[in-house]
């Protein structure tokens, strides 16, 4: 699944957060299973980061990646 093929967003808020292109990484397995995942507490929630992008990510939904996204080619098992 291409990052095209992805259902379409509530907000048209442009994602920028993931290390590469959703979708390059293995077959079955996505952000949320990916050992990079980072959580960033915010207001009400917890807000779900690529810790490739440490020192590029702000507090903005634009650095944020979806949990559901196929994982991207950085992706890597949990320890």
């Amino acid at each position: 699944m291409s990052i095209a093929e992805l259902p379409p967003q509530r907000f048209a808020i442009p994602i920028t957060g993931h290390a590469s292109l959703p979708g390059t990484g293995p077959a079955g397995q996505s952000c949320g299973t990916c050992a990079h995942l980072v959580r960033v507490s915010g207001n009400r929630r917890d807000h779900a980061k690529c810790g490739h992008r440490a020192g590029k990510n702000t507090r903005s939904a634009t650095t944020d990646i979806r949990l559901s996204h196929p994982a991207c080619r950085c992706w890597s098992a949990p320890a």
